[in-house]
């Protein structure tokens, strides 16, 4: 069973990009259509492919240093659409992309993590601006998670590369999720297994 690290568990709302044959929709994982507020995602996807496909990613905007390392700012985002209910265009979000569930109508979820991921990279090549690969990492998990808390993410997530898409709570089965506190009181170390039974270890409390 192999792992592979994300660093950055982006803070921002959770969206799925369809690109459709006559446009593209944003939509929040609750089924809402946003694409209104993200008219640069949507504009970014459009000029990505002509091919059909579904993303999936984090809707982030980034803190003052905007570079691929940065933190990404929840109130900046949520400030940027006018609140909670506001309907603002938030002209500087960032898609970040982590998965491809279909690609010119064939369902790539029951495929292992590794291949939708090479799939996704190759999508995503020539990507810039709007829409771009959310990093990956294969390397110790306890240097990452020290790196995590210097830059003060929002956290890492693992992913097994060999396990194909598990939608809701069932998806955590092939996830490790560390998390820790913005003031870094105390962090912990979360895991979650096929059987539905999670455990958490706490770690450094501060």
């Amino acid at each position: 069973m192999g792992l592979r690290d994300q660093v950055g568990q982006w803070d921002g709302y959770r969206a799925h990009i369809h690109r459709e044959p006559n446009g593209v929709r944003v939509l929040t994982k609750n089924g809402h259509d946003w694409t209104h507020k993200f008219t640069m995602i949507a504009e970014a996807a459009l000029a990505l492919t002509k091919t059909t496909y579904i993303m999936d990613g984090e809707i982030v905007m980034l803190d003052e240093q905007g570079a691929p390392t940065s933190r990404s700012d929840f109130n900046l985002l949520v400030s940027s659409l006018g609140g909670r209910a506001g309907n603002r265009v938030a002209a500087n979000a960032i898609f970040m992309a982590f998965d491809l569930f279909y690609q010119n109508g064939r369902d790539l979820r029951r495929m292992e993590y590794s291949s939708r991921r090479h799939i996704l990279e190759q999508a995503l090549k020539r990507s810039t601006g709007a829409i771009r690969l959310s990093e990956e990492f294969d390397a110790d998990p306890n240097i990452l998670f020290r790196h995590a808390c210097e830059l003060e993410l929002e956290g890492i997530i693992a992913k097994r590369t060999d396990a194909p898409h598990m939608p809701g709570r069932t998806g955590m089965a092939q996830v490790q999720a560390v998390r820790y506190l913005p003031d870094r009181r105390i962090r912990t170390l979360e895991l979650a297994w096929p059987a539905g039974k999670r455990s958490r270890s706490a770690g450094d409390q501060r």
